[in-house]
């Protein structure tokens, strides 16, 4: 069965210069806010203010395992100009950056299972957390088995510019 992860229930469209990406983590989807707050995960640059779709998949896409148990499943994707952005949000102290691969990856095995990486000139997944803005460690061993593996490029910081 095919898993839907362009949802149309899922999605938000924007083409603000500047956006931020929030997760509350009471049980509701994430979502996008064009005002400027505390609440902001991540910040996304979008200088040509290109139309981006905004896909929440955390709460909003169903991602059963062959037990019927939930996959872990990353927050949110960002779509535009045949790009994929996988996107997950914490707001942890400690020992996040294992958990939000493992989401990233979870998500990204699962997407590629239904959609062709062919159809996306340029893959990237996010590690983003709102207590840990400026990331101060190489994760570049990481980084590179993690692109080996899934062919996407992994990135573990909270501002997130659009390609052109």
């Amino acid at each position: 069965m095919r898993v839907d992860f362009f949802n149309p229930d899922c999605q938000q469209q924007t083409n603000a210069a500047q956006f931020g990406l929030c997760d509350d983590e009471n049980g509701t989807v994430a979502y996008v806010d064009t005002t400027p707050s505390a609440r902001w995960v991540a910040t996304v640059h979008n200088a040509k203010q290109q139309t981006v779709t905004f896909t929440a998949i955390d709460q909003c896409v169903s991602l059963l395992q062959a037990d019927n148990n939930m996959s872990s499943r990353c927050d949110a994707m960002l779509t535009y100009d045949k790009h994929i952005d996988f996107i997950e949000l914490k707001n942890q102290r400690t020992q996040w950056i294992a958990k939000a691969v493992a989401q990233l990856s979870s998500t990204i095995s699962e997407f590629f299972t239904h959609y062709d990486q062919q159809d996306f000139q340029q893959k990237r997944a996010f590690a983003c957390n709102r207590k840990h803005r400026p990331f101060q460690y190489s994760h570049r061993d990481l980084m590179q088995r993690f692109y080996h593996q899934h062919g996407v490029r992994l990135l573990i910081q909270a501002d997130i510019t659009l390609s052109d």
